[in-house]
């Protein structure tokens, strides 16, 4: 079997030899659905084709695409495109929550909640730090998680994570790429060990 057919692995086990790093691709369709990809660290591909989002009204950009920047920026390893680099299809996780592999632990609806309170913060906004909190908590009541916080500079570090991302999107042209690495906290942190 190749190894450049798609994984159907519904394991999500952890271990330190997988599921660390992935190679993700925002492709855009010259015809039909745009397509999100990607390659595990062992060399397994999955692929769906993408939900869209609006982020202003002229620039759409993928649902996943924000889920990206929320995730990488706050480090949550267990929420999607942590079980995504763990081994979970892409086509699995567009299935009805009852049948999925991926379990709703609380890193995914914590995930969930920001991407909702950031979408508010980029169409609404810009909030002001009171409203931001607000906006996360009532997110954070609507996914049914436990409320947190998110520093100020962590939501200025997404906002102008998305932004940038949005600008590449938006300018890319029909059959285009846009690649992003996914390094989990963990290996991120190991490579900026002691020096």
């Amino acid at each position: 079997m190749s190894r450049q057919n798609h994984a159907r692995s519904t394991s999500l086990a952890r271990n330190d030899d997988h599921g660390r790093t992935m190679r993700i691709e925002f492709r855009k369709s010259r015809k039909g659905k745009d397509v999100l990809f990607c390659e595990r660290d062992d060399g397994t591909t999955t692929w769906s084709e993408l939900i869209e989002g609006s982020l202003h009204p002229h620039v759409v950009v993928p649902h996943d695409l924000v889920h990206y920047v929320v995730e990488l920026t706050l480090e949550l390893d267990n929420a999607f495109f942590g079980f995504v680099a763990r081994g979970l299809d892409l086509h699995a996780s567009l299935q009805p929550s009852e049948k999925r592999a991926m379990r709703l632990e609380p890193a995914v609806l914590r995930a969930e909640a920001a991407v909702s309170a950031l979408f508010a913060d980029l169409t609404e906004g810009p909030f002001s730090a009171s409203t931001r909190a607000e906006r996360l908590k009532r997110a954070c009541v609507a996914w049914r998680v436990a409320p947190f916080e998110i520093t100020e500079d962590l939501w200025e570090a997404m906002r102008a994570r998305l932004e940038a991302i949005a600008t590449m999107w938006s300018t890319l042209p029909r059959g285009g790429r846009l690649e992003l690495p996914w390094v989990t906290a963990s290996v991120a942190n190991d490579s900026m060990g002691p020096h």
